[in-house]
């Protein structure tokens, strides 16, 4: 492919012209339908001062905090907003709730009034399983204290039609933004998905369009001293991806850190499919020389933030490919949202791969939804069982299963069997407090020291949102452990037969099932009653043993 034909991507592109990424005839129409994010700074520009005047009257009611419920797309905006800005002085502080741990969602109940908590119900299609639940359950506790004003208390974001807007009318909810349907969930941050948390937050919408437009138009300029840095970004992916360079590595300012997880998702599910992908590596800090010439690094930067300045000399120096681009202050975020989206949609061009369908994920939602209906694994006969005398159990592809090694060895001999190509992922369906999230880390410490690749952290049910479409969809690279522990804490769902603890057991599992199904190296380890004290001891035996057996 020419320059000039690189260069015509970006004309390509905003013409619509959807014979750029491959689908059969009936199938470019639907293409033609999820490119709306390319009029998101004009939807934004129409909708900052209603925004910004709707958010002020929020400010003036007696809410304390805002609570988004949303899976993928729909929360990770708000979770980055809240993340790189906090709130301002005028804003209300904002969390996000994308679990389906009974444990977090009792605590989040508890952490402050619920009649003076806005719930913000986000979810595209109107059907998501987790925030359906959700939904009911804050719902049906915020009307036990309110009655029928309970609505007040609820926004609602998703497209027109959907299930989410019948229950946002039919319970008088406080306000239902619709989003524009052409634009897909994890595009969606420049419009409600993103605007309407970056509002409630006291955010500048204006500095938001500003930055959004000036990406726009830096990415239709075809002039050889235009900024053409998204097409640039997207053809460097593309390359490296296709030199075997696809483990895109991304390095941030600190102040940038919560931008990781969109990224993280947009790339990995974006080009994940067809036996395709880019792997995204977030959140890690490794010495020079333990990085494998399969990487490729971007970095984003504050102007005048010289953190990174020394690890991206080093990595130039060991003949590291980078792409880094500087933002002038956080504000320029807005189009640093825009630049990526553009580059996602140039590389899934270059890497023939349709960058706007997700067509791997549903299989888990079918097994999850199965387990919960009673039905038996369809692969029980496949999968083997190893249990420990401490009440940990490891179930495996049964192929894997040396049941002379014990549940300790045949884990170890499971990340063993990693190469430097392969990729590790630790999926815990657990209740994140700061105490497992730091038995996590030292457990991904450990395995980093020993493993020469990259080890990821995908908390579950969220990355079935996320990067779930690359682990079944994508290379098949990928070495995935499950983790789960057992709870005490029961939630009911409203309407439902289950609980939260049922929903979030069968989605673990409905996943590790559907990975077997399609061949992947995973195994589901359940860490029984004490999470921390299991995740310990599975890090003194990686340390330990895998010394004894080098």
């Amino acid at each position: 492919m020419t320059e000039a034909d690189v260069v015509d991507i970006a004309r390509r592109i905003h013409t619509r012209d959807v014979s750029l990424w491959p689908a059969a005839p009936e199938e470019q129409p639907i293409i033609g339908k999820r490119l709306g994010w390319l009029d998101a700074p004009d939807w934004l520009k129409k909708n900052r001062e209603e925004l910004t005047r709707w958010a002020r009257d929020i400010y003036g009611q007696e809410f304390a905090r805002v609570v988004v419920l949303g899976m993928g797309g729909s929360s990770l905006a708000a979770r980055t907003l809240a993340g790189v800005f906090g709130k301002t002085e005028q804003g209300l502080p904002l969390v996000v709730l994308d679990t389906t741990h009974p444990e977090a969602i009792a605590v989040t109940a508890a952490a402050a009034s619920l009649s003076e908590t806005l719930f913000v119900s986000a979810s595209k299609s109107g059907t998501t399983a987790e925030v359906t639940a959700l939904t009911a359950y804050f719902y049906q506790q915020v009307k036990a204290e309110r009655g029928r004003a309970a609505g007040e208390n609820f926004v609602a974001i998703t497209d027109a039609g959907s299930a989410l807007q019948h229950y946002a009318e039919a319970h008088d909810f406080r306000r239902c933004f619709l989003n524009p349907a052409d634009v897909g969930g994890r595009f969606s941050m420049l419009t409600a998905f993103g605007m309407v948390p970056a509002a409630l937050l006291g955010l500048d919408l204006d500095r938001m369009f500003n930055s959004a437009r000036a990406a726009r138009v830096a990415s239709e300029a075809d002039t050889p001293d235009a900024d053409q840095s998204a097409l640039r970004l997207g053809q460097a992916m593309a390359r490296s991806a296709l030199a075997g360079r696809n483990k895109l590595t991304l390095l941030l300012s600190p102040q940038l850190g919560a931008f990781s997880a969109w990224v993280e998702q947009l790339i990995a599910e974006s080009t994940g499919k067809s036996g395709i992908g880019i792997i995204p590596v977030i959140d890690e800090s490794l010495p020079i020389g333990a990085y494998g010439m399969d990487r490729f690094f971007v970095a984003v930067t504050l102007t005048g933030d010289h953190t990174l300045d020394e690890t991206l000399q080093a990595l130039e120096a060991a003949g590291h490919e980078i792409d880094h681009h500087q933002l002038d202050d956080r504000y320029d975020l807005a189009g640093e949202f825009f630049r990526w989206e553009f580059a996602v949609a140039v590389a899934g061009a270059l890497l023939a791969v349709n960058p706007f369908d997700e067509p791997d994920v549903v299989s888990s939602k079918q097994t999850t939804r199965r387990l919960l209906e009673g039905n038996k694994e369809e692969q029980a006969n496949s999968i083997g069982e190893i249990r420990d005398d401490a009440g940990l159990t490891l179930r495996m592809p049964i192929s894997l299963v040396d049941e002379d090694a014990g549940l300790s060895g045949q884990l170890l001999r499971f990340f063993q069997n990693a190469s430097p190509t392969n990729y590790l992922t630790l999926m815990p369906f657990l209740y994140m407090t700061d105490d497992v999230q730091n038995a996590l880390s030292e457990l991904i410490t450990a395995l980093r020291a020993v493993l020469p690749l990259p080890v990821i952290l995908n908390p579950g049910p969220r990355y079935l949102h996320s990067t779930g479409q690359l682990h079944k969809g994508g290379p098949n690279s990928g070495l995935y452990l499950i983790i789960t522990a057992s709870t005490d804490t029961m939630l009911p769902i409203p309407g439902e037969p289950y609980s939260f603890s049922d929903l979030n057991n069968a989605q673990a599992s409905g996943d590790f099932l559907s990975l077997v199904a399609l061949g992947r190296q995973v195994a589901h380890l359940d860490l029984g009653a004490l999470t921390q004290q299991a995740l310990a001891a599975v890090t003194a035996e990686v340390q330990l043993r895998w010394t004894e057996s080098a």
